[in-house]
């Protein structure tokens, strides 16, 4: 595992996945590239979890140290078969294990672009390579075509979501400082331009007009390679004239309060790989609005389940936003239909394929 820190929803998933292992039968060792917190809390967990320095991927000599330390741990451990929690953490296993039978299977949880990692990888075999949705596995075997490819829904512990009560709808907006009587839109993602936050203060502000009670909410932290996007968030709302109806609430470890005080849940990137957030929010029974790409157009049912757009523009994003807000048989329709929806996308399920998948990829001489 590349990071030690939440900052999305690859590394929850890691962790839903621990709390949810019982009856997988799969025994886990965890390999963290870097020290952070997530190594405490899979170690509460009940599963051994190792820090292995490996630096960036312009420094060899520390790329082949760590390489070595993790073939250490995969005998030391008696390791059945490898899996990379990510790209990045292809490169190391593959060094890790070369020469060895151990099976190699890695998780692509982002659609592949050109960059170093994609090409890397695209050199180095595996054994399978794991995809969360059909679109990354379309893109990912444009790369690798001789892999591989199955696709395996990451999953989402429903059970925390379904329609919880957290309190009254007074009191959540109140911690957030607003009224009871506002109407509000939602976006949860971290704070990048590719998750598209700017576009729904463009359709906040063309919806102002109609629905002026209407406030923005924007859930997630910030991310080391773009730190000034929340910055430009605040900028954009001044000059849109909406400061005062967008709050950025930053990170939240548990995103449940924050869901329950949107009205709409907005997801406006046209490149998602899956969407762990939107199934949360169709968990929790709310209207969804997302662009029909990627993961959100194979999770959600248009018109039945939630609403897709054809394009992250700010007036479609608008129009469907409006439909949450004020098409009160058609919000009472999808809520319904969202929740069951959201049931096929749960971490049991996700457990069982994963772990299936990994058995079938074992030789059969081989013990768990």
């Amino acid at each position: 595992m590349p990071l030690a820190e939440r900052l999305g929803g690859s590394e929850t998933l890691l962790l839903d996945l621990l709390r949810s292992n019982r009856s997988s039968g799969i025994d886990w060792v965890v390999v963290f590239l870097q020290d952070g917190p997530m190594v405490t809390e899979v170690n509460d967990l009940g599963f051994p979890a190792y820090v292995v320095d490996a630096g960036r991927l312009r420094q060899p000599i520390r790329i082949v140290r760590a390489a070595l330390a993790i073939r250490r741990i995969v005998a030391n451990e008696h390791v059945d078969a490898v899996l990379g929690w990510m790209a990045k953490a292809h490169i190391f296993n593959w060094l890790a294990t070369s020469g060895t039978s151990k099976p190699l299977i890695w998780y692509r949880h982002e659609i592949p672009h050109r960059d170093a990692i994609t090409v890397l990888t695209a050199l180095m075999p595996a054994t399978m390579i794991l995809a969360c949705s059909h679109a990354a596995a379309i893109s990912q075997a444009r790369w690798t075509r001789q892999t591989p490819i199955l696709v395996v829904y990451p999953g989402v512990d429903t059970h925390r979501f379904f329609r919880c009560q957290l309190g009254t709808r007074e009191e959540i907006l109140g911690e957030i400082g607003l009224p009871p009587d506002v109407r509000t839109v939602g976006l949860v993602g971290r704070l990048q331009v590719w998750k598209g936050a700017h576009i729904l203060l463009s359709a906040v502000a063309l919806m102002s007009l109609r629905h002026p009670n209407l406030h923005c909410l924007i859930v997630g932290g910030r991310h080391a390679l773009e730190p000034a996007y929340e910055t430009y968030l605040r900028k954009r709302a001044a000059e849109l004239g909406i400061l005062d109806k967008v709050h950025i609430l930053g990170f939240q470890r548990d995103v449940r309060r924050s869901l329950a005080a949107m009205d709409v849940v907005v997801n406006a990137s046209t490149a998602e790989p899956f969407g762990i957030g939107v199934v949360e929010a169709m968990a929790m029974g709310k209207f969804v609005v997302a662009v029909n790409s990627g993961g959100p157009s194979e999770i959600i049912q248009h018109g039945i389940s939630g609403l897709l757009i054809d394009s992250a523009e700010p007036t479609a994003l608008a129009a469907a936003v409006r439909s949450g807000l004020e098409d009160t048989e058609l919000c009472r329709t999808i809520e319904n239909a969202a929740c069951e929806r959201a049931k096929n996308f749960s971490i049991e399920r996700f457990v069982s394929q994963l772990a299936a998948t990994i058995r079938n990829a074992i030789p059969h001489s081989a013990e768990l």
